[in-house]
């Protein structure tokens, strides 16, 4: 047992980044966000490891659905800190023989060239890859699109804040929670 907040705790045991920490999360939003410290967002601040974040399951049905990941949601815009999500985008729709959704959200026109080279980045997958372009609150359409697609999770790179700036910076990855 290690004493100390538990967010500065997992953060460096997790080290260098070569580790995937994978963590439960309550998905608090509004007030309750505020209220309530997420130790999953302080690992997001803090770490320099990808962080795998699920949903706290409620029921023995719940945990078998969420066992079958059948479809990898890939966010991806213009920017290169979207890159660094894809090899473990990657290697999980690899391990897992899931589909591969590449997502982008904003004009289509810019980056349907871009959509392209990202594609081909998956292309030696056994399975599909497959690509939407939507408009609109970048957030939203995230967690809109994960709705429609069978057991997904999503895979998306964030740039690592500091502790003090909050959810206000205007990340997808704070300001939606699925």
């Amino acid at each position: 047992i290690i004493d100390g907040d538990p967010a500065e705790v997992i953060s460096a045991h997790a080290g260098d980044g070569s580790t995937l920490v994978a963590m439960a999360t309550h998905g608090r939003a509004g007030l309750m966000r505020k209220i309530a410290s997420s130790v999953a967002e302080g690992v997001l601040r803090r770490s320099h490891s990808p962080l795998l974040l699920v949903k706290a399951i409620d029921s023995p049905a719940n945990i078998r659905l969420a066992a079958r990941i059948s479809n990898v949601l890939v966010p991806v815009d213009m920017a290169e800190v979207s890159e660094g999500s894809f090899p473990l985008a990657l290697q999980l729709a690899e391990k897992l023989s899931a589909d591969v959704t590449l997502l982008h959200v904003g004009e289509a026109s810019d980056a349907e060239k871009h959509m392209d080279d990202v594609a081909k980045r998956f292309e030696g997958l056994k399975t599909g890859v497959h690509r939407q372009f939507r408009t609109g609150d970048v957030g939203s359409e995230i967690v809109d699109a994960a709705g429609t697609l069978v057991t997904p999770v999503i895979v998306m790179c964030s740039k690592r804040a500091t502790v003090e700036s909050g959810p206000e910076i205007g990340r997808a990855s704070c300001r939606e929670r699925v």
